[in-house]
């Protein structure tokens, strides 16, 4: 069962709403997974992510894909993961 009031994980994942104490919501898992994500782009996995994460990743493309999920505010980022395989439809057909 999900609990919405845990607040366990690794500091690093958690979005910035959970680690200022709010609750866990799928916006906030798409964080965590942009985090993941964003680490595996860079090639370093204990990496936090900084306010200058774009300089980083070279693709805009990516970026910008990235960008949806590593929101700060959440309700910039994607709500649900099904949002996520679409825009990811979306890219591919775009090429």
């Amino acid at each position: 069962m999900f609990d919405s009031q845990a607040t366990g994980g690794t500091q690093l994942y958690l979005a910035p709403e959970v680690a200022a104490g709010g609750d866990s919501t799928a916006r906030s898992d798409i964080y965590s997974l942009g985090l993941v994500l964003f680490q595996l782009l860079v090639g370093d996995f204990r990496r936090p992510l900084t306010i200058d994460w774009r300089r980083s990743v070279g693709d805009p493309l990516l970026g910008d894909a990235l960008k949806l999920r590593l929101a700060g505010n959440p309700s910039e980022r994607f709500g649900a993961a099904r949002l996520i395989e679409l825009d990811s439809a979306k890219a591919r057909n775009d090429q």
